[in-house]
């Protein structure tokens, strides 16, 4: 009876101690995942006495807010929030260039598509039969000069026998187990009856870099109309055109706002030695805490949505590369 008294004392007190750290971990900020400090942050606002009437005059802008509160605990993050609307920036737009529709064109004529290459053990580098995307840069022998018309970045070259000058000194140099990323030099001597006059008979040191080893896997080409292709083509790029304007905004309004806005992060970076990692995580962190201050000043929850309203918030002007 008394050791069953004991053992019933013993968990009580170890129930009580649990429920006690628990308290103790949130008071103090203690988190099983340390990384929620940084994404879910409580920062407060409060708009000291003098700045109130300015604020709600500006609206949006909230120039000079003061914020206090914590990114995590009692991990308190400062923040002055500056104008965050009505700002311009300005940024070239990229269009879509005849060169990208007739590439895609091309890529849709093959009757193949290239997978990179799979090695198994004790195989590595390119091979025979392998397709590589390689760059090169052609220079004179004598004098070290880079020769015109002998520069390209990502061809295609199929190695295999029986190719003509000068791409069988490249496939026979390249298909001995050359790596990815890998440079070789060599020389090429061009035929007599090549069709660049200016490299007939002429002798040519290559520096050649492999940047993919890829090989071939049969596809039906494309036999739609050119017409059907083409547009097809259009919409592609300028989808990804505009999927790459979306992310130049996003940054050239953080550089902005980066600016305008400041967030205090010293307590919370020394206590987890998060500048250990670099300046740019720390910017991170930043613009993060930022943009949720931007959101509950907003009474916007989604950091997504904070991004939109940033966009829609601001100006862009887009002017010809």
């Amino acid at each position: 009876t008394m050791a069953k008294l004991l053992l019933v004392d013993c968990i009580a007190t170890g129930v009580l101690v649990f429920l006690v750290f628990l308290s103790s971990s949130d008071a103090f900020g203690i988190s099983s995942a340390p990384a929620r400090m940084f994404v879910q942050s409580r920062v407060g606002i409060s708009h000291p006495p003098p700045l109130r009437a300015a604020h709600a005059a500006m609206g949006r802008s909230a120039l000079g807010a003061s914020m206090q509160g914590g990114s995590g605990g009692d991990k308190n993050a400062e923040v002055t929030l500056g104008q965050y609307t009505g700002l311009s920036v300005t940024l070239p737009r990229a269009e879509v260039s005849e060169a990208a529709v007739a590439k895609i064109l091309k890529e849709n004529a093959k009757d193949y598509r290239l997978e990179s290459a799979r090695f198994t053990d004790g195989e590595g580098g390119a091979r025979m039969g392998h397709t590589v995307l390689i760059n090169f840069v052609g220079y004179s022998p004598e004098t070290g000069a880079e020769l015109k018309g002998t520069k390209a970045n990502m061809y295609e070259l199929e190695l295999k026998e029986g190719q003509k000058e000068p791409w069988s000194t490249f496939a026979s140099n390249i298909a001995v187990g050359m790596g990815q990323d890998e440079m070789k030099s060599f020389v090429v001597t061009f035929p007599g009856d090549y069709a660049v006059p200016a490299l007939q008979g002429k002798q040519v040191r290559f520096e050649t870099y492999v940047k993919k080893i890829m090989k071939k896997v049969a596809k039906d080409p494309d036999t739609r109309q050119e017409e059907v292709q083409r547009a097809d083509a259009v919409a592609q790029l300028e989808a990804a055109i505009e999927r790459n304007n979306l992310e130049k905004v996003d940054q050239a309004l953080r550089l902005e706002l980066m600016k305008t806005c400041a967030a205090d992060t010293t307590k919370a970076t020394e206590a987890v030695s998060w500048a250990k990692f670099g300046e740019r995580s720390t910017l991170d962190l930043q613009w993060q805490i930022i943009k949720e201050a931007i959101g509950r000043e907003e009474g916007i929850k989604d950091i997504g949505a904070v991004e939109e309203f940033l966009r829609d918030s601001n100006t862009v002007n887009w002017v010809s590369p």
